[in-house]
């Protein structure tokens, strides 16, 4: 409703070990983008928040205002499968 975007940099993105040991990194990507049972809270917060470490907060991307996603590996752009469950349509 905002019509604001994202850049989400996939290196960011946390993996639970369990994972990690069983698909290659593609799949894991896959997996962490648009499926699965392993749920990480996402959400927006300002620049000024405090240590994101003291809180055990994992920065993967921004807000943007171009309306769009996009996903961001070693700063290009990375197609992405948006087949997962749509939880705002």
């Amino acid at each position: 409703a905002s019509g604001v975007g994202a850049e989400i940099q996939l290196d960011r993105l946390p993996i639970s070990a369990a994972l990690a040991s069983a698909y290659d990194p593609e799949r894991q990507r896959s997996f962490a983008l648009a499926g699965g049972d392993d749920y990480e809270l996402c959400f927006t917060a300002r620049d000024d928040v405090p240590d994101p470490g003291v809180m055990q907060l994992t920065e993967i991307g921004t807000v943007t205002d171009s309306g769009h996603l996009v996903c961001l590996q070693g700063g290009d752009v990375v197609p992405f499968d948006d087949s997962g469950y749509r939880h705002f349509q």
